[in-house]
């Protein structure tokens, strides 16, 4: 609750702004709860249930805010500001983790067409559906590919992968490398010169059988022009650490562009 006062010559009168009521009493109960120690005694307070079961400093935005927002007004507005500032100065004033974010510069990377593409391929991969699982969503792998190559970002492809190998199970790795190839090949190879990219690159490397005196294994795929004799290209990489029971395994992701 925001409260403003006027001052006249006859009498005062103030102005009740109920902005967000609800928005408002929950993160400043959530903020003001994870300042209280778990050992001290809250049973005062009329209702428990408001508070958190995590300290975590939380934006809860209820339905009825969601469905009356101008998303026009709010992607205008953020446009001018980075994401990463904002998030950064919310987290620097409340000293929390913030647990929301908005990416408006999601909705602007995928174009119409571009979603069209991804839904035609789709059917013509339904064979990839069979041996790696249900688990595998064949639009939205396309879409996030095609996300990735718009912003050039291999942060997200590699992040994307490796929980892709966690879901529909690791020893089903050679069959979803032929699936990355064969996509990357028939589909997206085409369109490089319209995402402005020139080739990408995987590699797996560490101990992937179970036995005992098994070697260290490294499976490598590439897809366009790699060349290393030019210093023209652009190159992206990112490295994640795949922890399976078998030991720990390295995968890198180069973007050339």
């Amino acid at each position: 609750m925001i409260v403003f006062f006027f001052y006249k010559p006859v009498f005062f009168k103030s102005y009740y702004f109920f902005i967000f009521k609800s928005f408002l009493n929950t993160s400043y109960l959530s903020f003001f709860y994870s300042l209280i120690r778990k050992d001290e005694n809250v049973s005062f307070f009329q209702n428990a249930n408001i508070f958190p079961e995590k300290s975590i400093f939380s934006f809860n935005v209820t339905r009825e805010v969601i469905q009356n927002m101008d998303y026009s007004k709010i992607q205008s507005f953020f446009s001018y500001l980075p994401y990463e500032t904002i998030i950064k100065f919310i987290e620097h004033c409340s000293g929390k983790k913030v647990a929301f974010k908005i990416d408006p510069f999601v909705m602007k990377s995928i174009l119409p067409e571009d979603n069209s593409r991804c839904f035609m391929w789709s059917h013509r991969i339904k064979v990839f559906r069979k041996n790696l699982g249900p688990r595998l969503f064949l639009v939205e792998s396309l879409q996030i590919l095609t996300l990735c190559f718009r912003l050039k970002d291999p942060y997200v492809l590699s992040n994307w992968m490796l929980s892709m190998f966690y879901k529909i199970s690791f020893w089903k790795y050679k069959m979803f490398f032929r699936y990355i190839q064969y996509i990357l090949r028939n589909f997206f190879w085409p369109y490089f010169s319209e995402y402005g990219i020139k080739g990408v690159r995987f590699q797996l490397k560490g101990k992937v059988s179970v036995a005992g005196n098994a070697r260290t294994r490294t499976i490598f795929a590439k897809i366009g022009s790699l060349s290393h004799s030019t210093y023209k290209y652009k190159i992206l990489t990112h490295l994640n650490l795949l922890r399976t029971f078998t030991g720990v395994i390295g995968f890198r992701t180069w973007l050339i562009f």
